[in-house]
């Protein structure tokens, strides 16, 4: 029984007995690609230490924070030019 056993997982590697598709003895057979969809989930998911997991919301906070001071950033000083280019406008035209 032991020896049905290995000759059949030898066959399922690819490593003994005759192949169908026409490949030389003894080599694996040939992969079919994977499509992109499928995942892998042969080898399990590292699980959070606990200070990744308190850390994860001052993250989040951070990234929410930061679009608004880009966009402060940016239109501080177009603001300013503006409001620089109407006072002048006014000092002159008045």
């Amino acid at each position: 029984m032991t020896s049905v056993i290995a000759l059949r997982d030898e066959r399922a590697a690819g490593i003994v007995g005759s192949s169908t598709d026409g490949s030389a003895e003894g080599t694996p057979p040939a992969t079919t690609p994977v499509p992109a969809y499928v995942l892998n989930v042969s080898r399990p998911i590292q699980s959070w230490r606990w200070t990744t997991a308190l850390l994860v919301p001052f993250e989040l906070l951070a990234v929410a924070w930061i679009v608004p001071l880009a966009i402060l950033l940016v239109m501080m000083p177009v603001g300013l030019a503006l409001a620089v280019v109407v006072w002048i406008g006014r000092t002159i035209f008045r």
